[in-house]
């Protein structure tokens, strides 16, 4: 009698059964361990649950398994007390020594005199090696009332039901898709795979919208129609009617003559909706689908229009039309109108997610093609502002041959190349800006301007003056100079290519003055592109500043999609100046904000971004790895930025030949970023003294030296240590100690740091090695504090060719804090209040707070007095 079982798919999800762990352990709990286990259950729940799933894992387990429906003949031998004992010695019999699972697979459906045998044996079986279980979908008297345990499934946890719905299919499910799924499957595996299976493959990638109500599963509709069947019309149709509304207050539904809210209590009662605080609402988002597709179309059409009908006070209008569209199924200029004219109070009530599908069911009910395609790239853009990228480029792609307006085409053009360059394609999205930009240069020169300034800015970072002369051509034939942006963008644009081309006499006065205008800046998108304006400039405090402001700017708007970048050009900011735990913390937040939005994220920005901070973590295979990947995904496989990341970190590693060797192409002509070149100045010339090639860093140095002439803060505090490695020992000895008091330096912890360290290197050398202690013993805590590990091995290593005796790494007091917590804990001891520290780091005062509390508690101290006494023993 021994049958095997098959793997249910609706549950069953590559050999392992999700979500279903602690009921196999009650089970098999419940059969055979110990000898006073009742060795039968009824294990009940709805269809699709994972009932036979459950037994089939719990069958694999025992080495013999018999269904229900193959003892029939036990019945032959009667029901009465003698024919019962002689059936449960047969099988027991028959079980002999074997452990033996009798699975009961439909239990409701057995013929009564069999019911009574498999129970009688079930409740004796104690003892024995068989153990019963009696599948039910809602267990009725007999079963109830029979004495053996009873254990229902409950619904599965949304991992569980992640890995069912992935198992599914063979492509990625849209984020919005699964969560319009999850919401009526009610945690149940089978209706959640019915629901996949009556979707279309467009609808569960996103390129197809789906309906703002879900449709349950046809098994999920047939379990509960006993429930609203057992209502009386009235009691349906009030479900109707609320699930229409969705949850409201009690005072608008009043407002339709069609029931009263007496009709309602049966389903109060039945646990369907709850009422509290004068509104009502379904328990569940599954019983709201069930109320409103147990009707036909014409009742749902009809319900649609009462409502567009009883809506009718001056904040109604988006939902009014919203309710009016819902009873259409062809287009209809009309409705299409009156979505368009609601859209404002849309964003009001729900955002950008809300306003794109207003603006996509707008587009569905238009009857004039181009007004069609214009609607379609509205609900593109709005898609993307609420991070549905994939959805966003599938209604470009519809709207594409539809499109004649020149704004709507401006419009696709920007949301495309938007999307372009999250997925990390710049040129692409660079080109499809340019086309954008130029389209409406003449009749929307504001949206010009703003997508000009995106491609001045994709441009500046590429390095390419030709790109950034195509941009700055847009700007200038775009703009007369109406908002202030539009004459921000002139100035800088102009200016951006006098830098990239090292005309600096004029690109920087030109853009130290047009910063001042981004103080007045409270537009997150204005104040990244003056971040932007700040770096090629060279003044990197200020574009971190303008980044954070931009950051605060858009936690607090809907413009979900700037965020990642916002936060991804502030850890790139971050890292340069090996501020590690800021860098870190926001690259990781941005990947992760971009990886929700289904954004690829493998562009060579990112990947640039995190081999620095993996070089300056002193990780060379990840930073070497960063680095190649990041060569490789460039458009022209190369990316001076990764380059120049390796070089960095060839440097701390104290291997010059080596960082010469990767600096010194950075700076020929047919691999040369402009910008990147400036930067990287001060590493390549102590790469290139220190190997024995100063001659071949003349022209880097010129050029350096004229860009802070001509603005660049952060070059003129970093010169006086360029030029002094290149001096003659005596003049380099002035120029370090200028380069230690030049202002400003002490707020660049990393620059200033590699100045103590290479000054009292200077001084060892000159034999002054008592004056160089001091100097390398500050290099080193300040590389610890920052948590730059090969940087402090080179201060270290330097210190005992001093002569000093320095403690081994790991052996200090503050050797257990992080990086973070080990720099807050120096300018805490330096005597900086909460406040000057946040300042200082870019955190909030709470933050600082946080973290300075762990201080104390990994130290074993409580004051500020005893922090002082610990960083002190440090040293």
């Amino acid at each position: 009698m021994m049958t095997n079982g098959s793997v249910d798919p609706q549950s069953m999800v590559g050999g392992t059964l999700p979500g279903r762990n602690a009921e196999l352990r009650t089970l098999r709990a419940l059969l055979w361990d110990g000898p006073d286990a009742p060795s039968a259950v009824v294990l009940h729940g709805p269809p699709g649950i994972g009932k036979s799933a459950l037994l089939v894992a719990l069958a694999s387990s025992v080495p013999r398994m018999v269904r229900g429906t193959d003892l029939e003949s036990l019945a032959a031998e009667g029901t009465d007390l003698r024919g019962l004992v002689a059936a449960r010695e047969r099988l027991l019999q028959e079980a002999g020594d074997q452990r033996t699972l009798v699975m009961v697979d439909d239990a409701d459906a057995l013929q009564p005199a069999l019911t009574r045998v498999l129970l009688f044996i079930a409740r004796r079986a104690t003892g024995t090696p068989l153990g019963f279980v009696f599948v039910s979908r809602e267990p009725g008297a007999v079963y109830a009332d029979s004495g053996l345990p009873l254990v229902r499934l409950g619904p599965l946890d949304r991992a569980s039901l992640e890995r069912v719905a992935a198992s599914s299919m063979p492509f990625a499910l849209n984020s919005e898709a699964l969560e319009a799924i999850l919401s009526v499957c009610d945690g149940n595996p089978g209706w959640l795979q019915e629901i996949i299976e009556a979707r279309s493959r467009a609808e569960l990638e996103g390129r197809t919208h789906l309906p703002s109500l879900s449709e349950p599963a046809p098994s999920a509709l047939a379990w509960w129609a006993p429930v609203f069947d057992g209502f009386s019309v009235a009691t349906r149709r009030a479900l109707l009617v609320l699930s229409a509304w969705g949850a409201t207050d009690l005072a608008s539904l009043a407002r339709d003559r069609r029931f009263t809210l007496a009709d309602l209590t049966p389903a109060e009662l039945a646990g369907i909706i709850v009422v509290a605080q004068e509104r009502v609402r379904f328990t569940t988002p599954l019983l709201r689908s069930i109320a409103y597709f147990q009707a036909s179309l014409a009742q749902r059409d009809e319900i649609h229009l009462g409502i567009a009908a009883a809506l009718d006070g001056p904040d109604d209008a988006d939902r009014q039309a919203w309710h009016r569209a819902s009873a259409l199924h062809s287009p209809e200029d009309e409705t299409a109108a009156m979505l368009e004219q609601a859209i404002d109070l849309a964003w009001h009530r729900a955002g950008a997610a809300g306003v794109a599908r207003v603006w996509e069911r707008a587009a569905e009910l238009s009857e004039v093609p181009s007004e069609r395609g214009r609607r379609l790239v509205a609900a593109a853009s709005a898609h993307w502002q609420s991070g549905q990228g994939d959805r966003a480029a599938a209604l470009l792609s519809r709207a594409e041959p539809l499109v004649t307006d020149p704004t709507a085409q401006a419009t696709a053009a920007f949301v495309a190349g938007a999307i372009a360059l999250g997925g990390g394609h710049p040129d692409d999205a660079f080109s499809l800006l340019v086309t954008g930009a130029t389209s409406v240069s003449k009749s929307d020169p504001e949206l010009a301007v703003n997508l000009a300034s995106r491609a001045t800015g994709i441009a500046w970072w590429a390095g390419l003056g030709d790109w950034s002369q195509s941009a700055m051509n847009l700007v200038s034939s775009s703009t007369d100079g109406a908002s202030l942006f539009s004459r921000f963008a002139r100035a800088t644009s102009q200016a951006g290519i006098d830098i990239l081309a090292y005309r600096f006499e004029s690109g920087g006065p030109a853009m130290t003055t047009a910063l001042a205008d981004a103080e007045e800046f409270t537009d997150p998108r204005w104040l990244l592109y003056a971040s932007e304006c700040a770096g090629l400039l060279g003044d990197d405090i200020n574009a971190v500043v303008l980044q954070s402001r931009a950051i605060d700017a858009l936690r607090g708007s809907s413009n979900a999609p700037e965020l990642p970048f916002a936060l991804e050009l502030y850890a790139y900011a971050n890292a340069l100046h090996a501020r590690l735990d800021a860098s870190a913390a926001a690259a990781q937040e941005g990947l992760r904000l971009a990886e929700e939005a289904h954004e690829e994220h493998e562009g060579s920005f990112q990947l640039a971004m995190l081999a620095h901070l993996a070089a300056l973590r002193g990780e060379a295979d990840s930073a070497r790895d960063l680095a190649q990947r990041a060569a490789a995904s460039a458009p022209d496989k190369r990316y001076p930025t990764a380059r120049w990341a390796v070089g960095r970190l060839e440097l701390s590693l104290d291997r010059p030949e080596n960082a010469y060797r990767e600096l010194a192409p950075l700076f020929t002509e047919t691999t040369r970023h402009p910008i990147v070149a400036l930067y990287g100045t001060p590493d390549l010339v102590e790469a290139a003294v220190d190997s024995g090639h100063a001659e071949a860093v003349e022209d880097a140095v010129t050029a350096f030296e004229q860009w802070a002439a001509h603005g660049s803060l952060w070059a003129q505090t970093t010169l006086l240590r360029v030029r002094a490695l290149l001096a003659e020992p005596e003049e380099a000895t002035a120029l370090f100690e200028r380069a230690l008091d030049e202002p400003g330096s002490q707020r660049r912890p990393f620059e200033y740091a590699r100045t103590l360290l290479l000054f009292g290197r200077h001084l060892r050398r000159l034999r002054r090695r008592l004056d160089s202690r001091e100097h390398l013993s500050q290099a080193l805590a300040s590389f610890t504090a920052l948590g730059l590990t090969a940087w402090a091995d080179r201060a270290r290593s330097e210190l005992r060719a001093s002569g000093a005796t320095v403690a081994a790494p790991g052996n200090t007091p503050t050797a257990h804090l992080t990086a973070g917590e080990a720099r807050i804990a120096e300018l805490v001891a330096e005597g900086a209040s909460n406040r000057d520290v946040a300042l200082e780091l870019h955190l909030s005062p709470r933050t600082v707070e946080y973290h300075l509390a762990k201080v104390y508690v990994k130290l074993g101290i409580s004051s500020r007095a005893q922090l002082s006494t610990a960083i002190q023993a440090s040293d």
